[in-house]
């Protein structure tokens, strides 16, 4: 290696953890956001949090920039790495789920995939429920990072409502272990919410303990099928007005339905101008009684039930699939993910579309209707057409915001929505920001650039 920074970290770490051939660091160095990636100057891959801190702490008073990364399955550009910064990829701290059936929780490498904890849990009878697209390969840490969400958040919450405490190294090299094993814990301020969603501007996440609750025993469900996506969000207020909450309530709007349509694998017919995918939970007759009531009271035309795991994969498969689908319609694809209230999701998604049209752009909109989650997927075939694009995306930012939504239901911040948070949070929020990035990482060191403009 003739960085000398690389030989100072093999001696640290160990010549196996320290990356930097051009390959390696162009693999570490983008997202899924859809932003040009970068080539960082290194790449290392501490297997133990003791091995983290101290590497952490060196390069902290050597001045180096510093990026954290789970597996880069983020969708705002806040793991992208440049020229001159190290990437903290926490792949190696990977151990396994350690499962605390009596006490209700799980203890995991914040490198371990997130998928893992659930299956960990299953055998125990227990439920680890945060389930974003990305579940298969993104990383619990990456996870905690962006206070992860995911269809069945309207029923069960976000990452962070498991999130009992985790161990973390500070941009400064400190190795701390904050919250703890008890459910209900008061004893000084919630700092490990500092983390929960900080984008990797507070630390390097290491270790997670994470909240489990028993497992419901049965899943009832069904693809609801409706003339149109204002049909479709009547249907949504009717379901929750019966004062139940499904397990999941997912939206296709028509373009995602025309979409859809193009696979074989797909159930959707040529007459579905918009659907819901709608479960329920619990015991087995009362899951059934409850899929059934909320499908009456929705007024779909017609209602598919699932009544095997291979009817309900059909069902489920095309809609995670859906957002690599929408990418094969244009050549070129920004994805958006605003949240308004339940009761504005037909207006959003009817104005996007009209602002889209009226600018010769294909809006597609799907996405998480029991909290209004909605991704809004941009599609456009010349590069040319790219400022307008940009000026699209910003007043579908101002719309979320003017409905008293916000920019970004899940996906985060990053850099992709860094020039919008102001609008958002505000100049005296902006600067609270400010004041906790810099009493923790004075130099600036971590992720500099991300989040905060």
């Amino acid at each position: 290696m003739s960085d000398p920074l690389a030989k100072d970290l093999q001696r640290l770490l160990g010549e196996a953890a320290v990356f930097d051939a051009m390959a390696q660091r162009q693999d570490h160095g983008g997202d899924e956001s859809g932003l040009a990636a970068g080539t960082p100057r290194l790449v290392i891959r501490p297997d133990h949090r003791e091995r983290a801190a101290a590497a952490i702490r060196f390069l902290y008073e050597q001045g180096v920039p510093m990026v954290p990364r789970g597996a880069g399955s983020g969708k705002a550009g806040g793991c992208i790495a440049s020229t001159g910064e190290v990437v903290l990829s926490s792949e190696g701290l990977n151990s396994p789920p350690q499962i605390a059936q009596d006490h209700l929780f799980v203890d995991v490498g914040a490198g371990c995939v997130a998928g893992e904890l659930d299956q960990a849990a299953q055998p125990f009878g227990l439920f680890y429920p945060p389930d974003p697209n990305s579940l298969e390969y993104s990383t619990i840490g990456g996870n905690v990072a962006t206070n992860a969400g995911g269809p069945r958040a309207v029923k069960y919450g976000l990452t962070g409502h498991y999130l009992l405490g985790l161990s973390c190294v500070l941009p400064t090299g400190e190795l701390v272990e904050l919250g703890g094993r008890p459910l209900k814990c008061v004893a000084g301020s919630n700092l490990h919410g500092l983390l929960l969603g900080s984008e990797g501007l507070h630390g390097f996440i290491t270790d997670v303990r994470m909240r489990l609750i028993p497992r419901p025993p049965f899943v009832a469900t069904a693809l609801l099928l409706f003339e149109s996506t204002a049909a479709a969000a009547e249907g949504i207020q009717a379901i929750f007005g019966t004062g139940e909450l499904p397990r999941t309530l997912e939206l296709l709007d028509e373009c995602s339905c025309d979409c859809l349509r193009a696979s074989d694998a797909s159930p959707l017919p040529p007459t579905a101008g918009a659907a819901l995918i709608l479960e329920a939970d619990g015991d087995e007759d009362l899951a059934m009684a409850a899929l059934e009531r909320f499908a009456t009271v929705a007024g779909a035309f017609d209602t598919l039930v699932a009544s095997s795991p291979a009817e309900r994969e059909r069902i489920w498969g095309p809609r995670r699939q859906l957002s690599r689908a929408l990418r094969a319609q244009a050549k070129y694809k920004l994805s958006e993910d605003i949240a308004v209230p339940r009761g504005r999701i037909a207006d959003a998604i009817l104005t996007i579309r009209r602002l889209a049209n009226q600018r010769g752009i294909t809006a597609a909109t799907y996405g998480h209707a029991g909290d209004g989650n909605l991704h809004v997927n941009l599609l456009w075939d010349h590069e040319d057409q790219r400022e307008t694009v940009d000026a699209l995306s910003l007043a579908v930012f101002e719309l979320a915001l003017d409905m008293g939504g916000t920019i970004t239901g899940e996906h985060g911040v990053g850099l992709a929505k860094r020039h919008v948070l102001p609008l958002e949070l505000g100049t005296e929020r902006m600067a609270m920001e400010w004041r906790i990035k810099k009493a923790l990482d004075p130099k600036n060191l971590f992720n500099p650039g991300k989040v905060l403009s």
